[in-house]
């Protein structure tokens, strides 16, 4: 083989060499694309016995749905998007800020870009260059995940006197919560998956008597989201298989 047509066959080689390092895992990434999923905000529970509970102890539903979302991004088996108003502000105000919009003006009406933050549009560019934050790239999901809270008990404490422990009480204390979960199907509506979800919190302890009533209510509510958040993503983990 003459020395051009020798060194036209290695760079030939080369290029498809560099090319299925370069293209090949992206390739297969579009050959098997996670499902893309959501969880979105929980609403007030229809329940007045539950919405009073949550009221009376400033307690944040919408912690279960934080801990949904761990549970799912911890198992690497789909890609997850913020619905959550306060995630979806910050994401709207950093865009507005990249295309050099007022960031505190309302979208999907931003601001003339003469008004950003008090420079002009010129100079705006110029700070914010290559920014990562391109507008029009929010992504639609496949599936929707509700969380439905349909019931929440928080038990009274119980004693039981310690025989090796004179004057002093083992206390106990319990709570159930209980779940509806719906799975959707973003473009058709069909209910995908559903079930419902029970969680649980107990605690013990060593008290000197029955008017020790000390009961710390968020950790209550922290320990049931943590519990509510382990099973419904490990439900959801398991129908995405």
């Amino acid at each position: 083989m003459c020395k051009l047509g020798s060194d036209l066959f290695r760079a030939v080689v080369a290029g498809l060499v560099f090319s299925s390092v370069m293209v090949g895992p992206a390739a297969a990434q579009e050959a098997d694309p996670l499902p893309l999923v959501a969880v979105y905000p929980m609403k007030a529970p229809t329940n007045a016995t539950v919405a009073s509970l949550l009221k009376n102890d400033n307690l944040d539903l919408n912690l279960i749905v934080l801990k949904t979302e761990e549970g799912l991004r911890a198992s690497k088996k789909m890609r997850l998007f913020e619905r959550g108003a306060s995630g979806l502000g910050s994401v709207n105000a950093e865009q507005r800020r990249a295309s050099c919009s007022d960031s505190s003006a309302p979208s999907p009406q931003p601001a003339p870009p003469n008004t950003v933050i008090g420079t002009t549009a010129v100079e705006c560019e110029k700070r914010f260059a290559g920014n990562a934050a391109a507008t029009g790239q929010l992504s639609n999901v496949e599936f929707i995940v509700e969380i439905i809270i349909s019931d929440l008990s928080i038990g009274d404490a119980t004693y039981r006197n310690i025989p090796e422990m004179p004057g002093k009480m083992r206390r106990s204390f319990a709570a159930k919560l209980d779940l509806a979960v719906k799975v959707l199907d973003s473009t058709s509506g069909q209910i995908k998956f559903q079930a419902n979800v029970p969680a649980a919190y107990t605690e013990s302890g060593i008290a000197q008597d029955k008017n020790d009533q000390v009961v710390d209510k968020r950790a209550v509510w922290n320990g049931l989201a943590n519990d509510a958040g382990r099973k419904i993503a490990s439900a959801i983990v398991g129908i995405m298989k």
